[in-house]
């Protein structure tokens, strides 16, 4: 990531002439392609697989929501109607925080329903023709690979729960990872862990389910999936002329607390944005991307620097509580230093 440079002073002057190609029609890629639609730019948008993997109703988090409310407005789409759930409390190894401004929200079926609304190619070229190449692939990279990238082991059920209170998430963390237990409705729940490897994972997920008091015999739904977790991936190359950039996780926007699914919409956005002002001028708007994203997804260095921290020295680690509380308060989180210090207590290895 490059610090901000470039301020948006000029008219717009894109032609609509440049050829995009956007490879992934997950979240990130449909979302760029939507607004591309609207915009009348010219775009091809590839994917593998023709449903989304996840089944329907499984879900995940959008954060921030008011600005994702206002992200969806702009392709038409009431994202209100995809919320599953609005919990009101996070409980922490038994701490509670209050939060706001997040929604578990039904993913596989938004992302479907944006499919609908494209015209996607379902066989992958083998070679490129596009002015501008998008990697939207999430964490495979397929278009970005080439680097050595960290990346987060996890497991995930959706299971039959009735013993929890389907107003909270919650959550058992270590310095190396959480498990989680958040509704889906009432009395079904998505529960998981992320780690660096799988017998963090196993611990994490047991240790949930022993302090909460978490009981499930049939699992509805069960799967593995790695996420990025590495803030200091290029999320732009170019290989013989080709100009590859990315977005969403693609491009190496997770934070360190694996919030993805708004920074997908971000990202995407911020791509849009660069691609509107920056006419066919390929270096321009990488540079105007570079900028834009910079502003929108800086925060998450505060995230990853108290966690790599955290993993290196407990008591370093105290002294950045106040800035990790404030990212947190900033996007979805009623937090004070004294229950981020509480907190620090009960995150001892």
């Amino acid at each position: 990531m490059t610090s901000g440079r470039f301020i948006l002073e000029k008219e717009l002057l894109s032609s609509g002439v440049m050829k995009i190609e956007i490879f992934g029609a997950g979240m990130a890629g449909c979302y760029l392609a939507c607004l591309l639609e609207r915009s009348e730019h010219n775009y091809k948008i590839y994917e593998k697989y023709k449903n989304s993997k996840c089944p329907s109703p499984c879900a995940f988090g959008w954060a921030n929501y008011s600005k994702v409310k206002k992200l969806c407005n702009l392709i038409d789409v009431d994202s209100d109607s995809y919320v599953l759930m609005r919990p009101k409390e996070a409980i922490v190894n038994g701490i509670d925080f209050k939060i706001r401004d997040v929604v578990i929200f039904d993913k596989p079926r938004f992302i479907n329903d944006m499919r609908k609304s494209l015209d996607v190619v379902y066989e992958v070229p083998n070679n490129y023709s596009g002015d501008l190449i998008v990697d939207a692939t999430g964490h495979s990279r397929a278009l970005l690979r080439g680097v050595d990238i960290k990346y987060l082991v996890t497991k995930q059920y959706r299971v039959k729960v009735t013993t929890l209170d389907s107003d909270c998430i919650y959550i058992y963390a270590k310095p190396y990872g959480y498990a989680w237990a958040f509704p889906l409705s009432k009395d079904e729940w998505h529960i998981g862990a992320g780690g660096f490897t799988q017998e963090q994972v196993n611990f994490l997920i047991g240790q949930l389910n022993k302090t909460y008091e978490i009981k499930f015999n049939d699992i509805e739904c069960a799967c593995k999936s790695p996420i990025i977790w590495d803030y200091t991936v290029s999320y732009f190359k170019q290989i013989y002329g080709i100009n590859i950039v990315g977005i969403g996780e693609a491009g190496g926007f997770v934070s360190a607390f694996g919030e993805g699914n708004t920074l997908a919409l971000e990202t995407a956005k911020c791509l849009h944005e660069a691609i509107e002002y920056g006419a066919d001028d390929i270096d321009l708007i990488i540079d105007i991307y570079s900028d834009l994203v910079w502003k929108e997804t800086s925060w998450v260095i505060t995230q990853y620097d108290f966690v790599e921290t955290l993993n290196e020295s407990w008591f370093k680690a105290l002294f950045k509580v106040r800035d990790v509380i404030k990212v947190a308060n900033m996007r979805n989180l009623d937090a004070s230093v004294w229950k981020g210090l509480k907190l620090m207590w009960r995150l001892r290895k």
